[in-house]
């Protein structure tokens, strides 16, 4: 890319571990949200006091 040197790396097999783990927290994180948002907006608690 204009004329600079590029790097490659490989993934190691540590790293691909800690990737998948992390793809799956994320999955995870995205499935809790989206049936959330399914579920429809929450009523809220009353903090008490005047409105």
């Amino acid at each position: 890319m204009d004329g600079r040197a590029r790097r490659y790396y490989r993934l190691t097999t540590e790293g691909a571990a800690l990737l998948s783990a992390e793809a799956e927290r994320l999955r995870r994180n995205a499935d809790t949200a989206a049936a959330r948002l399914r579920r429809g907006p929450a009523a809220r608690p009353s903090l008490g006091g005047a409105s």
